[in-house]
Formats: structure tokens, sequence, C-alpha cells
């Protein structure tokens, strides 16, 4: 259990005093206290995993299921944005729970009958587990980490931005939807019906924006430091996993074919300083920078990107291994 803690960058020491002290960390300094409860947290994700868990298998998971959320956010006509800061259908559904958390299940329900695509989404994803089954055994180890952040996020920024931040949230997305749906209905058709419904709808769009749009967009933009939050839990729970051990491969092979199955299986991707290699200083201190809890650009995601492709990963895998020097 040791090795674990320090895995996930609990001192056993602060263990022994947590035990010793019934639970009270009144005594802590705030970022003691987050740095412990998350290294729990990500320590229980650790431990809800299948006893035969592994670290690639694992980084490879988390990369499916990126793939996956991006790929029915797309089916349900809400892709990401080019910036990768909004996560189409998922920031619906990630409102969706919040204001069922933080206002109530009618309020959430009401929010559900505005946007049909929630529901399907989340259908969508539970058709993808069942029949994935990598996905599926460590689904419980992802929704650990998400949830702990999830929950910590909803405290804080209620405490930062008032109670209604999420309804507020919520009604401008609504809002701004439905801007956008008066203005193709009046491309399409520009009668003079249409026209005052999209005067209207520009009107409560402005008053909206003037009284809550600073709120929402400082709102929106700490949301996702939560989300970056996440993926460097994720990181942190694949380094107290185990490394897979090689395959032995026989030395004796005689025919090509055998040869070239033992290559196939004995491969390595690339290093992590291989990568780095192809990286520019600046591009270095920027992923040193996000590994500390730092907004990435876009540009330099944009450059990540390209060079997660050249080795056929994605830019999570490829932060992943650059982040596990």
């Amino acid at each position: 259990m040791t090795d674990l803690l320090s895995a996930v960058g609990i001192d056993s020491a602060r263990v022994d005093s947590f035990f010793e002290n019934k639970g009270d960390v009144s005594g802590w300094g705030q970022g003691e206290a987050d740095h412990f409860f998350g290294g729990l947290n990500i320590l229980a994700a650790v431990l809800a995993m299948p006893a035969d868990a592994e670290r690639r298998e694992w980084n490879q998971t988390r990369a499916m299921y990126r793939d996956m959320e991006q790929r029915i956010s797309e089916e349900v006509g809400l892709p990401y944005t080019s910036t990768s800061k909004e996560r189409g259908v998922w920031d619906l559904v990630q409102s969706y729970f919040d204001i069922r958390e933080t206002v109530g299940t009618a309020e959430a329900d009401a929010m559900m009958a505005s946007f049909p695509q929630i529901q399907i989404a989340l259908d969508r994803r539970d058709a993808y587990l069942k029949a994935n089954p990598m996905l599926f055994k460590y689904y419980g180890s992802m929704n650990t980490l998400t949830g702990f952040y999830e929950g910590v996020a909803r405290d804080t920024m209620i405490k930062k931005y008032g109670e209604d931040i999420y309804s507020l949230s919520a009604q401008y997305t609504d809002i701004s939807n439905r801007l956008a749906l008066a203005k193709a209905l009046y491309k399409g058709n520009p009668s003079e019906e249409n026209k005052a419904q999209l005067d209207q709808l520009k009107k409560e769009v402005s008053a909206f924006e003037k009284e809550n749009l600073s709120d929402i967009k400082a709102f929106r933009e700490e949301r996702n430091y939560w989300t970056q939050q996440v993926n460097l839990a994720a990181v942190q729970a694949a380094e107290a996993l185990p490394e897979k051990p090689p395959l032995n491969i026989r030395k004796d092979l005689s025919s090509e074919t055998q040869t070239q199955l033992a290559q196939q299986f004995t491969a390595t991707g690339p290093s992590a300083q291989e990568i780095a290699s192809q990286m520019s200083p600046e591009l270095q201190q920027i992923v040193s920078l996000y590994a500390q809890g730092q907004e990435m650009p876009y540009a330099a995601r944009t450059q990540l990107e390209r060079l997660a492709n050249s080795y056929q990963l994605t830019l999570d895998e490829l932060l992943q291994l650059l982040l596990q020097q």
C-alpha cells in the first residue's frame, strides 16, 4: 500500500496524521488538504480497477473513451469546437447533472426536455460501453476520478459565482441555441414573422449577456480547469499501475512470417524523449505548465495534435507519454 500511496503523491505520514486526528484536517493548509484528498481519489480509482489492470491498457482505454465521446457528439449534431475548449453534447450533459445536483430534479428534467440530445448521448454511451469490453472494464475508475473533481468544482464555483451560476449557464446555452435556430429559420424563409421572432431573440440575448455574460465566461473557463485536473489525475493513476511484462519471444524462429510476428509483438511506441526532441523548448515549457494545471494555448494544442498524428497517437496519448517522464 505504501508504494501505491507514493505513486499517487501521498506521504504515508500524512495518512497516519489523518487517522490519528479522526479525519480532522482543519490544521492543514487548503493546498495540503486538496492534494491529500485528490490523491485519495486517484487511489480509489486505482483500487476500483480490475486486478489485472495495466498502465498501457488504462492509457489506451482513456484515449478510446475520449474518441467515443467525440464521435457521439458528432453523431447527435454537436461536434467539438476547434479549440477543444467546448466538448459538444458533453458540456450539455455536464450542465444537466450540475443543474440536478445544485438546483433540482425538475429544472434538470426541463433542461433535458429542451435538449433531447442529452438522453440520446447517454444512451449511446451506454451502448458503446456494453459493446466494448475494455471500455466497460475501466469505466468505474473513470467515474471515480470525474465524480470527485465534479463535486469539488461545484462547491468551488458556487462559492465564487453564486448558487444560480449553473442555472444561468444553462439558460445562456438555451437562449443561444434558440437564437441560432431563429437565424437559420430566417435565412431559409425571410418572412416578416421570422424576422420579428429573430429580432426579439436578439434583444433577449443582448439583455441577458449585458447582465450575466462576464460571470458565465469566467465560470466556463474555470470549468475547463477542472477538466484538466481529471486528465492529470488519470496520468497519476497510470503511474500507480504496473507495466505489461514483455512477451517472451523465442530466439529460434525459422520462418519469415514467424520473424515478422515476433517483431510486431515486441515493437514499442515512441519514447517520451524521442517526442520531446521534436518539440521546441517553448512548447516543452507549455506542456510542463499544463502539467501544473495551466491552460494550454490553442496554437500549442494544434502543434501537439500534428506531432501526435505523426506518431499515430491521439493528443491524450502523447500528453500521457510526456507527463510520465
